[in-house]
């Protein structure tokens, strides 16, 4: 299968591209992959049964503009002000409340969990079926196999 774009991880960053490409370029095919069965990388986390929020539940908006102008675009996540220091706030239910509300706006059949990476390789340019890679601030378009532990491939 070929695709414009194909992002690896399933994390906010990872959910946030693929939200930006669904918003802004729709005519654009997508596929994000997650090697774990659920998204949210390391913000969501399930301990023998028990959710534990291992980072980003705290925002200070007046540092952190961006992800505070996020917080409040997402339909239906909370916040309140944490109690200890009002200049921060806390994100009801954790940052895995970011991820899951993100990830409910995204087509269920452009993300796939259970999917982990092996390797992406370049290979030679095809009329018409090169994608934009941007690695270290270098952008350029070229064509990348990425190859699944099952063995299928992407490109």
């Amino acid at each position: 299968t070929i695709y414009d774009t194909v992002i690896i991880g399933g994390g906010l960053s990872g959910l946030l591209v693929a939200r930006y490409i669904e918003g802004f370029s729709p005519a654009k095919t997508w596929q994000l992959v997650e090697a774990r069965s659920k998204l949210g990388g390391r913000l969501e986390n399930d301990i023998g049964g028990q959710k534990i929020d291992l980072g980003g539940a705290w925002i200070w908006p007046h540092h952190q503009p961006r992800i505070s102008s996020l917080v409040k675009s997402l339909v239906g996540v909370k916040t309140f002000t944490q109690p200890d220091d009002p200049s921060s706030t806390r994100i009801r239910g954790g940052a895995a409340a970011i991820v899951r509300r993100v990830a409910d706006d995204l087509p269920n059949d452009n993300v796939r969990t259970n999917s982990p990476v092996v390797a992406c390789t370049r290979i030679p340019q095809r009329q018409g079926n090169d994608t934009t890679c941007a690695t270290d601030g270098d952008s350029s378009t070229h064509t990348i196999r990425v190859e699944f532990a099952s063995g299928e491939t992407l490109e």
